[in-house]
């Protein structure tokens, strides 16, 4: 079977690259992709995307399948000054939006969707050794059918 590209190194990038897109109040979110995740977070507002489980269906001729549940978290301020709230409270919106227009991740998964109900938080978050400051955990899934793609044998 030829290399074929499938799973996390398919569209992990693309699913990163859709929260780049998101900007409030002229401010845009640095979105990091797979090779970039930081050690600590020193843009705001920024995201960083990252795996929580990996669920594999595969049987000898039936279809072979890929349910990947993530979590984005989206670091919207560099502080926990309250008068920032109104900001950080434009994003789920955005989010949404955002999310909405993806739904397939250019052609590579079945479903890319926000989990719901529920799904998105508001929260005090800190990713490394910089000052705890507000944001957005978003957690989703992504669907993948990988028939064909790796070989299912006896």
């Amino acid at each position: 079977m030829a290399n074929v590209v499938y799973g996390v190194a398919s569209w992990f990038n693309i699913l990163c690259r859709i929260w780049g897109t998101i900007a409030v109040q002229g401010k845009t979110v640095k979105s990091y992709l797979l090779e970039e995740i930081p050690e600590s977070v020193n843009v705001f507002p920024s995201a960083i995307s990252f795996l929580e489980s990996v669920d594999a269906n595969y049987s000898l001729g039936g279809p072979s399948t890929g349910v990947y549940q993530g979590k984005t978290e989206f670091h919207l301020t560099g502080s926990l000054v309250r008068s920032q709230m109104g900001f950080v409270m434009q994003f789920p919106d955005k989010v949404i939006a955002a999310a909405a227009t993806k739904l397939t991740l250019d052609g590579k998964v079945v479903n890319f969707r926000i989990v719901n109900p529920g799904s998105i938080k508001p929260v005090q978050l800190t990713w490394g050794n910089e000052q705890e400051h507000f944001g957005l955990i978003v957690p989703w899934i992504v669907q993948e059918n990988q028939s064909g793609k790796y070989t299912v044998s006896a």
